[in-house]
C-alpha cells in the first residue's frame, strides 16, 4: 500500500511532512477530529 502512495506522490515521505503538519494545524487542536491523537501525548 505505502509503494502505492507513494508512486502516486512521488515524493519522500520526509518531503510531505510539512504539508502534514499544516493540515494537521488547520484542524486545531481543539477539534474533536484530533481527540484520536490525544492518546499519544
Amino acid at each position: 500500500m505505502f509503494a502505492r502512495v507513494q508512486a502516486l506522490v512521488g515524493e519522500e515521505l520526509e518531503d510531505t511532512y510539512p504539508s502534514q503538519v499544516e493540515a494537521a494545524m488547520r484542524a486545531g487542536r481543539e477539534d474533536p477530529v484530533m481527540d484520536e491523537y490525544n492518546g499519544y501525548d
